[in-house]
């Protein structure tokens, strides 16, 4: 979305995956918080740093350029499938085995490789 002009789209898109892929890790960690305000900081404690910077840059918390942080976004998504991949089902594994191969092809077209991040 942030390539076909539409800044607050992808921003919006951002922020979702940050804000929903938070609850479905606190269960998987097993994580109890008092409340919601604690949740952030216990998921990117219990993920580890890899996922706090990518979580912390997809939200601006940490300076990054629009695509920068759509690209933190998707390994956001990528994380969390990789975590949940056992829990997946039928047409969620689907759709996460499609969004794993987008991923796949944008990392290809930019050059990036996973292997060392």
């Amino acid at each position: 979305m942030a390539a076909a002009g539409r800044a607050r789209a992808a921003a919006a898109n951002r922020l979702i995956l940050a804000l929903a892929l938070a609850w479905p890790l606190a269960v998987a960690n097993r994580l109890l918080v008092d409340s919601e305000n604690d949740l952030w900081d216990a998921v990117a404690v219990a993920e580890g740093d890899r996922w706090a910077l990518a979580w912390d840059t997809a939200a601006g918390l940490a300076a990054a350029t629009p695509e920068a942080a759509c690209a933190a976004a998707l390994d956001l998504y990528g994380l969390a499938a990789d975590r949940l991949a056992t829990h997946l089902r039928g047409t969620d594994r689907a759709v996460v085995e499609t969004a794993a191969a987008f991923r796949g092809v944008r990392e290809s077209i930019t050059g990036r490789d996973r292997s060392d991040t």
